[in-house]
C-alpha cells in the first residue's frame, strides 16, 4: 500500500467524524489499525500490510483482531446489524463473532459480555 493510501484513509476518517458518521470512521481506522508500516527498503517508501489475524492474550481470554473490534462496537451498544455495517460484514457473521465473544467470556448475554470486558480491561470504560 503506498503512503498517498494511507493519507487518503486518514482524510476520510476526519471527513466521516467531520459529518458525524462515527461507524464509517470507526471502519476506516479499524482498517488502519490492521497495518504495519514498513519504512525504508528500496529508496524509502513506505509500504504497508495487513497484520495476521493473531490471538490477542489477556490472561485466560483470546480474542482475535477481529473479534476485539466487534467487542468494541458491542460496548459502544452497537446491534449485529449496526455491527455489520461497520466492519463490512453480514449480520449472520457479526452474530457468529459476538457468540464466540461470549462462548470466550462465559457470558449469558450482551450486557454480561460487556461487563466483564470492561471488568478485565478488554476494553475501554465508555465516556
Amino acid at each position: 500500500m503506498e503512503a498517498a493510501t494511507i493519507l487518503t484513509l486518514v482524510r476520510e476518517i476526519e471527513v466521516f467524524e467531520g459529518l458525524g458518521a462515527l461507524a464509517q470512521a470507526y471502519a476506516v481506522r479499524m482498517r488502519l489499525a490492521g497495518m504495519v508500516l514498513d519504512v525504508g527498503g528500496s529508496g524509502g517508501v513506505v509500504t504497508a500490510t495487513h497484520r495476521p489475524r493473531r490471538p490477542i492474550r489477556r490472561g485466560r481470554y483470546e480474542l482475535t483482531i477481529r473479534e476485539r473490534e466487534v467487542l468494541e462496537l458491542l460496548a459502544a451498544g452497537r446491534s449485529d446489524g449496526e455491527i455489520a455495517d461497520a466492519l463490512f460484514i453480514s449480520k449472520k457473521t457479526a452474530a457468529v463473532h459476538v457468540g464466540n465473544i461470549k462462548g470466550k467470556l462465559g457470558a449469558g448475554s450482551r450486557v454480561a459480555i460487556v461487563t466483564i470486558a470492561m471488568r478485565r480491561g478488554l476494553v475501554s470504560t465508555p465516556a
